[in-house]
């Protein structure tokens, strides 16, 4: 992935951490409260590994994937 689709993918990333972070449930295991911008890391990194190794045509996919754990917080 280019550096442009990766300035992309990063300022989506934001924006949608921004809307995830209060609706993520609370875990017994994050006493503090959860990061929603690493929970979505996170979950791309486990599902696609290593982001900037994708190519360009994968960053609609990418930006499909953040909105549905947006709507789906788990």
């Amino acid at each position: 992935m280019d550096y442009e689709a990766q300035c992309v993918l990063v300022q989506h990333i934001g924006q949608a951490g921004d809307i995830l972070q209060p609706l993520l449930p609370s875990s017994p295991r994050h006493p503090q409260g959860r990061n929603a911008y690493a929970h979505l890391w996170m979950c791309i990194r486990n599902r696609y590994g290593d982001y900037k190794l994708l190519e360009n045509q994968m960053l609609p996919e990418l930006m499909e994937y953040v909105n549905w754990l947006v709507a789906n917080p788990s």
